[in-house]
């Protein structure tokens, strides 16, 4: 036998024993980039150890059978990392969580607020340079800018709310008709986007809605010797008791009353808070903070 034949025979000895960890199928299962990763990964290190092999030929020729190829089989072919929980994060606290795992971050985009939805979720077990995809809430106008403690808008203040809840920062103007005003009160802990009451404001052109809803929500009722009017609202404008839909998520619990003759006040509470109070804490709840609701001085 030649030399040459002699150190190719070593050579397929030095590296027949490297085998990919048991990692790899799973890597290759979720998805396509990270398979990319986890076979180049480990083509660079079998070729590494091929050409390590081949230097130091005398070695190859005089090491008993399979002990170079025991020692490379024990390189991990690559090091899993856990994907983090980016869950309500903004983008850049998300990103700055991706990179220190190191993993690779969606570019931001613009109008984009908290995350409500990642992949990989979190605790998934990826190869290092994994892109991890995010969803975000839309941001939230901020029309009316700073509102303070959020009571005082579009002309009226609330004096009362419930225990727990506080401003949700953010408002609105026309969106529901010209002269309306709206922001919401949250739970400090309720995931993005998710409200507990929602005031709309409505004067001028907006006026109108208000009072049409007046006449079509089937309770009737005195608010501070004003008149005012509760029920279920649906997504199509259909009205129905309180209680009789309230579990249905495309129905609103609200009350409308009109606090001057040129300015009505609309109160909405989640469907969701709805559920849990029952139908009867539901309006008694509504009209508590109906009742607590007046005119303000200044300001919107």
């Amino acid at each position: 036998m030649s030399v040459e034949e002699q150190l190719k025979e070593a050579m397929e000895r030095h590296v027949s024993g490297v085998r990919a960890s048991p990692g790899l199928g799973r890597a290759v299962r979720r998805g396509r980039r990270a398979s990319t990763i986890r076979f180049r990964t480990a083509g660079a290190l079998l070729a590494v150890a091929a050409v390590a092999g081949a230097v130091p030929a005398y070695q190859a020729l005089t090491t008993p059978p399979g002990t170079q190829a025991e020692d490379v089989a024990s390189v991990r072919v690559a090091t899993e990392v856990a994907v983090p929980d980016l869950m309500n994060m903004t983008w850049e606290e998300a990103a700055a969580a991706i990179r220190t795992a190191g993993l690779v971050a969606d570019e931001p985009r613009e109008g984009q607020d908290r995350v409500f939805e990642q992949r990989p979720p979190a605790g998934t077990m990826v190869a290092p340079g994994t892109k991890v995809e995010l969803a975000f809430t839309a941001a939230l106008p901020q029309d009316l800018g700073d509102l303070g403690d959020g009571r005082t808008i579009g002309g009226v203040r609330l004096t009362y709310l419930p225990d727990g809840l506080a401003w949700g920062r953010w408002s609105g103007k026309d969106g529901f008709g010209a002269g309306s005003y709206t922001t919401t009160y949250d739970a400090p802990d309720a995931p993005a986007g998710q409200y507990s009451i929602q005031i709309v404001v409505r004067e001028g052109e907006a006026l109108q809605h208000a009072e049409r809803g007046l006449g079509k929500l089937p309770r009737k009722l005195d608010i501070n010797g004003r008149p005012g009017a509760v029920g279920n609202v649906g997504e199509g404008g259909e009205t129905s008791e309180v209680g009789v839909d309230t579990f249905n998520e495309g129905s609103t619990p609200t009350l409308i009353f009109k606090i001057t003759d040129e300015k009505a006040v609309e109160l909405m509470m989640s469907p969701l808070r709805a559920k849990e109070l029952g139908k009867d804490a539901t309006v008694a709840e509504l009209k508590k903070i109906a009742e607590g609701i007046e005119t303000a001085r200044t300001g919107q």
